[in-house]
């Protein structure tokens, strides 16, 4: 994505394979997941969830740098709602000094551990 700027907002409105350079990533990874002994349908809906997780968030940080925002998050939460969630509103206020990428990462390896785990139980 960072290659290809606007890949990600194109890939949020078009189907895959209308474009063919991801074609060739998209058949590898499922053969790599399959090898590692997901089940097609288990592989396919893997790779996916990996793959919708990072377009979106690439696609968001596209949008944001046209809207000259830094990471699509606003710095601060308006009066109303840190009275009605006052410790959401605090938990907000400390990641607005956090990068971008510290949450991408978290969310990313929580998604990957996720999967991990939800395959390993479907076959307990």
């Amino acid at each position: 994505y960072r290659r290809t700027p606007g890949l990600a907002s194109i890939l949020m409105e078009r189907p895959l394979v209308n474009v063919p350079p991801l074609n060739e990533r998209w058949e590898a990874i499922q053969i790599i997941a399959e090898r590692e002994g997901f089940s097609p349908l288990e592989a396919l809906w893997a790779n996916m969830a990996v793959h919708e997780f990072i377009y979106a968030w690439a696609a968001r940080a596209e949008r944001a740098s046209k809207q000259k925002t830094v990471g699509a998050v606003p710095k601060r939460v308006n009066k109303e709602f840190q009275k009605r969630c006052p410790r959401f509103a605090q938990a907000f206020s400390l990641a607005k000094d956090e990068p971008f990428s510290a949450r991408f990462d978290m969310s990313l390896n929580a998604l990957l551990v996720g999967l991990q785990r939800a395959f390993a139980a479907s076959y307990d």
